[in-house]
């Protein structure tokens, strides 16, 4: 038996053009398809990228605060630690209230957010920025949790400094124990400034939430411990970004 292929109404030379035809259309379909879906994750990235400008912008703002702030804080211990190791009777420390707050030794404590970037992972927007400036933004906000940890464990040690407003006079086991715990917030906010300080690096060298030096001061005027600090003439620092060195 014998099988004979049918021939092309027009023969085989004009029946490979024609699918040669097919197949560049489909090809330049689907290069069209991927220009366009380029374009549509560009415009996602643009925008969230815009959104996570706030985000940063506002840690950005905390995280100069802790820098600016740092020496009053230093400068308060030390007076609490004149006062511990006084001789005579016990006199209680002032007591400053703010809101729903006491508290004698005045200290920053700040919200620090992610969400849009946590939103641009879950998303996969994330993927589509370009690598130095996703690994940047990915340390900034690893640097911010840590900013965020170690100021609620100054807080604890805020809290159980407030003792010392009371009129009952510590004891001697329970005055080494107020010294421990400045002495802990004194290194704990040390440490604070240093990592601040390669927070507003990593800002500087993404270009992405940097605010201008005006705007800057107009924020750490509405600052409550920038405010006591002035008022009391307590000593306020210099702002020194650390440039990050680990993105390649």
């Amino acid at each position: 038996m014998h099988f004979h292929l049918p021939k092309p109404l027009h023969g085989w030379r004009e029946f490979a053009g024609e699918v040669g035809i097919i197949v560049i259309g489909v090809l330049i379909a689907l290069a069209a398809g991927a220009v366009v879906q380029d374009i549509e994750w560009r415009n996602r990235v643009h925008g969230s990228l815009d959104a996570l400008g706030s985000d940063i912008k506002d840690d950005y703002f905390s995280a100069a605060e802790i820098v600016v702030t740092q020496p009053c804080v230093d400068a308060q211990l030390a007076q609490i630690e004149q006062v511990l190791s006084r001789p005579g009777p016990w006199r209680p420390l002032p007591v400053y209230v703010r809101g729903p707050l006491r508290f004698v030794v005045r200290a920053p404590v700040r919200t620090w957010t992610s969400n849009v970037w946590q939103a641009m992972n879950n998303e996969g927007v994330s993927s589509h920025v370009d690598r130095p400036r996703r690994l940047g933004i990915e340390a900034f906000f690893t640097t911010t949790a840590y900013l965020s940890a170690q100021q609620s464990e100054a807080a604890k040690l805020t809290w159980s400094l407030t003792a010392l407003g009371q009129q009952a006079a510590p004891d001697a086991g329970q005055r080494f124990q107020l010294i421990r715990d400045i002495e802990q917030m004194r290194g704990n906010f040390q440490l604070l400034k240093v990592v601040a300080n390669q927070a507003l690096g990593r800002v500087d060298s993404l270009g992405i939430g940097k605010e201008d030096p005006a705007k800057l001061e107009s924020f750490l005027a509405t600052s409550g411990t920038v405010a006591f600090c002035r008022e009391r003439r307590l000593p306020l620092g210099n702002l020194e970004p650390i440039a990050p060195t680990d993105i390649k």
